[in-house]
């Protein structure tokens, strides 16, 4: 796990660190998520690894939500 200690500036910026912004290949202008959890930490995310989430969460072994949803309308249609 990568830490870094940043500082707040007096209208609550933070610099995101450049390893950070490389890791996660940030560029000046991306649209980032922010988010806090339950346990008061916060989470840094892009709309991108968001989508991907909700793909995996969606994706099964026989196929995609997708296709499971079209199979089920078809099935209604009989």
């Amino acid at each position: 796990m990568i830490e870094q200690n940043v500082i707040v500036s007096e209208n609550g910026r933070i610099i995101i660190p450049a390893i950070f912004r490389k890791e996660l290949n940030i560029k000046s202008g991306d649209e980032l998520i922010l988010r806090l959890s339950p346990d008061n930490e916060i989470i840094i995310h892009s709309p991108r690894q968001s989508l991907q989430k909700l793909q995996e969460l969606f994706k099964n072994k026989s196929g995609s939500f997708v296709e499971k949803f079209f199979e089920m309308r078809r099935k209604e249609e009989i």
